[in-house]
């Protein structure tokens, strides 16, 4: 006889289930949209379950995404005129930093075939496994604002940790934040230049950015010139 399949979405679910368990031991709890999170002190560590379906031959492949999101970095950054087209929870959802876990191994993107049950079964086995090893270390180091300032300042800082545009709302921010304002004011026109250099979408709207942050934050905006 044989063997009868559940639907994609019923494995996806079942895959969730079985991960979010094995994850309960470290502080993770399953949430909405394949997201397992662990959050605490307004920090929100991300475990992100990408699918990819192949209907025609009824099996999923699986992505794991991990991000950080500290919540007062991305209130002030997403309060400005910048991210008015968001909705209130593209806001909510938008996190600090992040990486697929295969390119965090130098691996590029790993995926995780899921044709049954069984596989639910032993492909979280195997996750969970590296997410022990070496997705909640990273998640965990991330989740503080030193760590990911190191992250950002790197000369050899690479784009899928965030993306230009993220990073040059958010290292200026950052370093405000840990009082180094004098850091943020050289900060804030690299980071325009380095915009304005990629042709990257935000340029038009990063002197506004920098004047709306500096008010808020009541400092003096080293670009006011460019805002006026």
């Amino acid at each position: 006889m044989k063997e009868s399949k559940q639907s994609l979405p019923a494995l996806k679910k079942t895959f969730q289930k079985n991960l979010s368990e094995l994850l309960a031991t470290t502080g993770f709890k399953s949430k909405k949209d394949r997201l397992i999170e662990c959050e605490s002190n307004g920090i929100k560590q991300i475990i992100h379950l990408a699918f990819v379906d192949n209907k025609s031959e009824n099996f999923t492949s699986l992505i794991i995404n991990l991000a950080v999101r500290i919540n007062q970095i991305e209130e002030i950054a997403t309060a400005c005129s910048w991210a008015d087209d968001l909705t209130a929870k593209e806001k909510k959802d938008m996190a600090t930093l992040g990486v697929q876990i295969g390119k965090l191994l130098g691996k590029g993107q790993l995926r995780w075939d899921i044709h049954n049950d069984a596989e639910c079964e032993t492909v979280a086995e195997d996750v969970f496994i590296l997410l022990k090893e070496v997705g909640i270390p990273y998640l965990k180091e991330h989740s503080d604002m030193n760590a990911i300032l190191k992250r950002f300042e790197s000369e050899s800082f690479n784009e899928w940790h965030a993306l230009l545009g993220s990073r040059a709302i958010k290292l200026p921010i950052i370093l405000i934040l840990l009082n180094k304002t004098e850091e943020s004011k050289v900060e804030f026109t690299r980071q325009y230049k380095l915009l304005l250099d990629s042709e990257e979408y935000l340029a038009p709207a990063y002197p506004k950015f920098v004047s709306e942050v500096c008010n808020r934050m009541n400092i003096i905006n080293p670009m006011r010139e460019l805002d006026e």
